[in-house]
């Protein structure tokens, strides 16, 4: 199956979806996907209710962008629908409304359920230059059995939350036992 034709068979459960539904009038309506070089690609331009201040994007708008983005980057990379356990952003620059955005997003790790992304939003000049504007990384959880190839997901009730580094889990007990360490 093309991209396209992925995309759209995903995209025909979530219409109301406020990141990439397209008929959702509030939502975002982010689309144009491509993959590059193991990049997920897409881009969407905010309506002038998505502002925060005059001219502005509102920084929630940025952060619903970059979650969709990477959970879009799950999906076409590795056929699973996955849910955000963790999300860290960077604003970088002021977004400004009105323009167009391109979104990026890469799966930097796997472990099981267990997903590593990161992704981007820039905003491109009239001479060809692009500015970053914000940029994340998330830490995401496959529901076990969840593909694409199914009905709409519904997260199971447990997710794994890592602590930094990324890369290690620290469970409860573990942390209600450094807490007392540390009281004294």
């Amino acid at each position: 199956m093309d991209l396209a034709a992925r995309v759209s068979a995903i995209k025909e459960n979530y219409e109301m979806c406020f990141g990439c539904g397209a008929r959702n009038p509030a939502g975002l309506q982010i689309g144009d996907f491509s993959i590059e070089r193991n990049r997920v690609s897409a881009s969407f331009t905010p309506q002038p209710d998505h502002r925060g201040f005059e001219g502005v994007l509102h920084g929630g708008i940025l952060a619903t962008s970059l979650d969709e983005m990477m959970a879009w980057t799950a999906m076409l990379l590795e056929n699973v629908m996955v849910v955000t356990a963790k999300l860290d952003l960077r604003y970088r620059k002021p977004a400004p409304v009105p323009a167009s955005y391109r979104l990026q997003g890469q799966l930097d790790e796997r472990r099981g359920r267990r997903l590593l992304l990161s992704g981007w939003c820039a905003i491109d000049g009239a001479d060809g230059s692009s500015t970053v504007v914000a940029e994340a990384r998330a830490c995401s959880s496959s529901h076990e059995g969840s593909t694409c190839d199914r009905e709409p997901h519904r997260p199971g009730p447990r997710c794994l939350i890592p602590s930094r580094p990324w890369n290690t889990v620290v469970s409860p007990t573990s942390r209600s036992r450094s807490l007392r360490s540390s009281s004294g």
